[in-house]
């Protein structure tokens, strides 16, 4: 069982993130890349009869949806990206202010703590002053 801060997640979820976004970022530009490579060569194919014709059109507009859809899921990955890095800088942001707040708690422990000492020692010395 780990003993691991569970406010750590926030901060090491863009790593986690980028490793599996970047593999299918990856394979959505390759997608792009193969779709207009196609592409190219549909547009060169001239149908000899209204099947293949039909055939081709089917196809290109596979590819058109194809390059749509990996065109919206790099954006996707871009945006959620982004929100992810804000969210890690927010959690780092609240990770100082805790350290910071145990820092101020520490230091008001110790004011009380001194400012008791204090009231302990005043209360010595109006005691003497009184008794002698």
């Amino acid at each position: 069982m780990e003993n691991k801060d569970h406010r750590l997640k926030y901060v090491e979820m863009p790593g986690q993130f980028y490793g599996m976004a970047n593999e299918i970022e990856i394979s959505a530009k390759q997608q792009l890349r193969s779709c207009e490579n196609f592409g190219k060569k549909l547009m060169r194919i001239r149908p000899k009869d209204a099947g293949e014709f039909d055939r081709i059109e089917k196809m290109k507009d596979f590819l058109l949806a194809s390059h749509d859809l990996n065109t919206r899921i790099i954006q996707l990955i871009t945006k959620v990206h982004e929100l992810i890095s804000q969210v890690s800088k927010d959690a780092n942001m609240l990770m100082e202010g805790a350290v910071y707040r145990n820092k101020l708690k520490d230091c008001e422990d110790t004011i009380v703590a001194l400012a008791q000492h204090r009231d302990t020692l005043l209360k010595e010395i109006l005691h003497d002053r009184r008794g002698v």
